[in-house]
């Protein structure tokens, strides 16, 4: 949402208190991955709001979209006056990950607590014609960090960096190994990152297109049983979380 004509956003999630004589709303994750909760006065709940004359209540040094922040963001800032009380201001918000694997898993599906809310105190002190330094005089609880992209960062992408998909592309599986036994054979190949399963395509002798024999692998290996002898050609196809699929590997081998 944006006040017209004031050249400003203003979030999905807010709220308007009032505070002495002067309204205040407060709002935060205007700015894309930003870490900022804000407050912005005016002399009535439906403004106009002087954005001139913000002030920030709290910046979180947890949020970024950067991969040492897990790709993280906060939205819808809100008050929470059940919790709060004569001297200070209680505001919860919502945080989340953008970060997606390879295979385009998102970071919920590592860990939980990168979802859940988050909750800051304000002295309601912050208000006032003299408010202390910007930032620093609200606090919260201990922060959930668990740092799972910068464990390795070369897996994780920011989702936002591919509009439309949400999925960096599906990466070229770079070959496949086939190692035939009696009436068998074993496929491997080198893993095309986090987060990618397989599909394996098998064509036998005197087929004229390959049928899947083994889908959803989510190992770099698959064993095939009950062959005949004969001549054939094995497709591992690298597939990511969304279905979306890369270019694919072949091999050709004998049964003896």
């Amino acid at each position: 949402m944006q006040p017209p004509g004031s050249g400003f956003s203003v979030s999905s999630g807010f709220s308007v208190i009032q505070v002495g004589r002067r309204y205040w709303l407060i709002q935060g994750g205007v700015t894309p991955g930003g870490p900022d909760i804000d407050a912005y006065p005016a002399s009535a709940p439906w403004g106009p709001f002087d954005f001139g004359a913000g002030r920030l209540l709290y910046r979180d040094p947890t949020i970024g979209l950067y991969a040492a922040d897990d790709y993280r963001i906060m939205y819808e800032a809100r008050v929470e006056p059940a919790l709060s009380t004569r001297d200070t201001l209680v505001i919860s918000y919502n945080v989340n990950s953008e970060a997606v694997t390879t295979g385009c898993v998102p970071m919920s599906l590592y860990t939980n607590t990168v979802t859940l809310p988050r909750f800051i105190a304000v002295p309601l002190a912050a208000f006032g014609d003299k408010p202390g330094a910007p930032g620093n005089s609200a606090w919260s609880g201990p922060q959930d960090d668990p740092r799972i992209v910068p464990q390795n960062p070369s897996q994780w992408f920011d989702a936002w960096a591919y509009p439309g998909t949400g999925c960096p592309p599906v990466p070229r599986l770079a070959s496949v190994q086939a190692r035939p036994g009696a009436g068998k054979v074993t496929l491997s190949w080198p893993d095309a990152g986090l987060g990618i399963h397989y599909r394996v395509y098998l064509q036998g002798p005197g087929e004229s297109g390959g049928a899947p024999v083994a889908t959803n692998v989510y190992a770099d290996n698959a064993t095939i049983t009950g062959l005949l002898p004969g001549k054939y050609q094995a497709t591992v196809e690298p597939v990511n979380f969304k279905i979306k699929t890369g270019p694919a590997a072949r091999a050709t081998f004998t049964v003896p």
